[in-house]
């Protein structure tokens, strides 16, 4: 159910998202979430009871509505240099502003006005293998990148045998770092371009097989790569130029110490103050800060709920997941209990049938409740530490609430509590 959702059901919903998600009423917001609920339902089979943003974060799926926006912010953004300039796109009225409109209002919002993007360029460029190495004296050109947050730092150095020839380190933010090992390599071809003559034969060693691969190829559609591939292809006219995959913190002297200049790069970076990115973003790269912020949407609509307060005791963060959908039912069950608080607990009961009281049958010093019973219940405390030191060990969150859940005095508790619901 789990594929069929999000590969068949979700980009049906989201087809033409572009046009209609930026004028989503709460009414459809409503439908969409039910629309989820059904295949969560069908997945965890929990009770009729079970609140849907609950299920949303124990699947980690997030919510439809939110998803439908990202489809269409993602479809602007690709297609956006394609419209024409001066059209805002269709409103109901001649007044009112359209949807390209209220789509570059978001993107101003969520990934910054004046954040660079790069053009869209289909490119194919040839290129040709380097000549074998020929007697003589040969260059060797080590090359890295290193990234600490959004601080970026690549290095690259030229060398004849045990002696550096030149190098070179420099600073970035907010680029990956397999664009920080292009841009490594294309400082380092510039270099040779001037430089490269006295030497007949070089090798630039870089520990990104993605680079090389890419460097060693014949297609790519992004600048960067284009600008770099043909650079590479007018040296080799000149010289033999080799570009060659080193096996990283394999003891490799040059490849080492680029390591480490890269590394220490990326520290200095963060000491730049107000950097804007000094190249265009790639579409994989917006997109990728555009998930980011619906997220951070997704989280802000969490920490507003007024409900399900147990739901965000256990999950205050909410997060993706895809390991989720693959537990047994049987634990997805248990789970969806515990974690939404809507199982065999009194103060989920007393909703549902009168209870003299909600208090903890083991302690009686609180209300029972799930959270209770993981985190604070004193009568629990030898099952709860034999559970922390599983999870030291690498049992997952999710597997050390069910295995709490499944010991012998809760389980007896759940009986005792089901024996209630029935009178």
């Amino acid at each position: 159910m789990d594929w069929v959702h999000k590969a068949v059901v979700r980009p049906k919903i989201s087809y033409g998202a572009v046009v209609w998600a930026p004028r989503m009423t709460k009414t459809m917001e409503k439908r969409l979430d039910k629309t989820q609920r059904l295949a969560m339902l069908s997945i965890t089979q929990p009770l009729r009871s079970t609140p849907t943003v609950g299920l949303e974060a124990l699947l980690g799926w997030i919510p439809l509505g939110i998803h439908v926006r990202e489809a269409g912010m993602n479809t602007y953004l690709r297609n956006k240099e394609l419209v024409k300039s001066g059209w805002d796109g269709i409103g109901e009225q001649s007044s009112m502003t359209g949807h390209l409109g209220i789509w570059n209002q978001t993107e101003d919002i969520s990934i910054g006005a004046t954040y660079p993007r790069a053009g869209r360029m289909s490119a194919r460029v040839w290129t040709e293998q380097s000549a074998s190495k020929q007697e003589g004296l040969e260059m060797a050109i080590y090359t890295d990148a290193s990234k600490e947050g959004c601080n970026v730092g690549y290095y690259w150095m030229a060398s004849v045998g045990d002696y550096i020839i030149d190098e070179e380190s420099l600073l970035a933010k907010d680029i990956s770092v397999f664009r920080a090992e292009l841009l490594a390599i294309k400082e380092a071809l510039e270099w040779l371009w001037i430089n490269g003559e006295k030497v007949r034969n070089h090798t630039i060693y870089s520990d990104s097989m993605s680079a090389v691969e890419l460097l060693n190829g014949s297609t790519t559609k992004d600048e960067l790569s284009t600008e770099t591939m043909e650079l590479l292809k007018g040296l080799r006219t000149r010289l033999n130029v080799d570009i060659q995959w080193v096996k990283a913190h394999s003891g490799i002297t040059g490849n080492e110490f680029a390591d480490l200049m890269a590394k220490r790069g990326s520290k200095e970076a963060s000491k730049l103050q107000d950097a804007k990115p000094f190249m265009p973003a790639t579409y994989k790269e917006v997109k990728k800060m555009t998930h980011s912020y619906y997220i951070k949407e997704w989280q802000r609509r969490w920490d507003s709920l007024r409900n399900c307060k147990i739901s965000r005791l256990f999950y205050p963060q909410v997060r993706e997941s895809k390991h989720m959908v693959r537990m047994p039912l049987k634990e997805l069950q248990e789970l969806a209990q515990a974690i939404t608080g809507h199982g065999l607990y009194k103060h989920h009961i007393r909703h549902w049938n009168e209870i003299d009281d909600s208090q903890c049958a083991l302690c009686g010093e609180a209300e029972e409740h799930s959270w209770h019973l993981w985190e604070w219940c004193p009568m629990l405390e030898q099952e709860r530490a034999i559970i922390r030191k599983l999870m030291e060990k690498g049992t997952s969150f999710e597997k050390g609430i069910i295995k709490m859940m499944r010991t012998k005095k809760l389980v007896e508790l759940q009986a005792s509590n089901e024996a209630l619901l029935a009178t």
